[in-house]
């Protein structure tokens, strides 16, 4: 049994993002879990706990729904936290939600239905974890904004099915998986 996601995986300049944010606010939100800097991603769906015999199904899955979607670009934007500015439990960064980003994530959901998985009742806000705070707290978003530059761009020309172990020093993942997109046409 193997807790999986399907994610993007983000590149190394936004991972630096993740690195300053911590950086600007670690004494302010002493309370925060924060999310490894290698560990960023953007989740596309959570599956759970699956059983080790269906990760082929899934990977096949994938590939079938993936098959026709073209790399695309998209970019950081902004911070924002869940679920208010006055009352944030997650930290998070925010990702344009671009037209192909859009029909990726609706061929997923589509696909992985089919195997039994049900749709994400919550609309698709495609976002970047950075920290998890223990108890709501007011987090002024807009003085982050101000303190970080946030814009970055983002390639997507891969998606992944990870697996997700809890550690008591957080959790580990294992790439299982990597579908690469057709390249964008010029």
């Amino acid at each position: 049994m193997k807790r999986l996601f399907v994610a993007i995986e983000m590149p190394a300049p936004v991972k630096a993002i993740a690195i300053e944010t911590k950086a600007l606010l670690e004494q302010e939100l002493i309370e925060a879990g924060w999310v490894p800097p290698g560990n960023v991603h953007l989740t596309l769906k959570f599956l759970g706990d699956s059983p080790d015999e269906r990760i082929g199904q899934i990977i096949l899955r994938l590939r079938l729904a993936l098959a026709d979607r073209t790399a695309c670009l998209s970019a950081t934007t902004s911070f924002g936290a869940f679920p208010s500015e006055k009352r944030a439990r997650i930290l998070w960064l925010g990702i344009e939600d671009t037209p192909e980003l859009k029909k990726i994530y609706n061929n997923i959901e589509s696909a992985l239905n089919e195997l039994g998985f049900d749709f994400d009742k919550r609309p698709f806000r495609p976002h970047l974890t950075l920290a998890r705070l223990k108890r709501p707290i007011s987090v002024d978003i807009g003085l982050i904004d101000s303190k970080i530059n946030a814009k970055q761009p983002v390639s997507v020309g891969a998606v992944a099915l990870f697996s997700s172990r809890l550690s008591s020093a957080g959790a580990v993942y294992e790439l299982l998986a990597k579908i690469d997109l057709m390249p964008a046409r010029a």
